[in-house]
C-alpha cells in the first residue's frame, strides 16, 4: 500500500497496491497518484525487489534476474542521495535549500539528465511533489 500524507500532514488511505508482492506497475501507479493529487504532499511506497532504477519517464525493477519496466504518466525528477533535492524529498523547504528558482530549476535539470543506476537494498521509495515560485517537480527517490 502507498502511504500518503495530505497537505495537513494527516495520513490518508488509498488502494494502490504495494508491499512484498509489489509490481513495477504498482510503483508507477503510486508515483502517478502522488504526482497528480492536489491534496497529497508526499508519499512512500514499500517494495520488494533486488534493485530499482528510477528515471524521469519510468521505473525498472529487477527481481530474481528478471527486469520489468513501467512508464510514469508524466516526467518526474529522480533524486540521488547527498543532493539538495534529496533533502527536499525528505521534507526540507525549497526556500531553505535554494537561493533562487533558477538554482532549483538547474538542480531539477541536472537530476533528470543524470545517468540512471541500479540501486540495491531498497525497500521503500519516497515521492514528493514540490511547487515553488511557479516551478513544479515531482521528486522520486529512495
Amino acid at each position: 500500500m502507498v502511504e500518503l500524507m495530505d497537505t495537513l500532514g494527516r495520513d490518508t488511505a488509498t488502494q494502490v497496491s504495494g508491499g512484498s508482492g509489489a509490481s513495477v506497475g504498482g510503483v508507477a501507479a503510486a508515483v502517478d497518484v502522488v504526482a497528480t493529487s492536489p491534496q497529497v504532499s508526499a508519499g512512500t511506497y514499500a517494495l520488494s525487489a533486488d534493485a530499482i532504477r528510477i528515471g524521469p519517464d519510468g521505473v525498472a525493477l529487477r527481481r530474481d534476474g528478471t527486469v520489468t519496466n513501467e512508464c510514469f504518466a508524466d516526467l518526474v525528477t529522480p533524486v540521488c542521495h547527498g543532493t539538495l533535492l534529496w533533502e527536499l524529498l525528505r521534507g526540507a523547504r525549497p526556500d531553505h535549500l535554494f537561493e533562487t528558482v533558477d538554482g532549483f530549476e538547474r538542480a531539477i535539470d541536472t537530476a533528470r539528465s543524470r545517468q540512471r543506476e541500479w540501486r540495491t537494498d531498497v525497500d521503500t521509495i519516497r515521492i514528493r511533489p514540490v511547487r515553488w515560485r511557479g516551478l513544479e517537480a515531482t521528486l522520486v527517490g529512495t
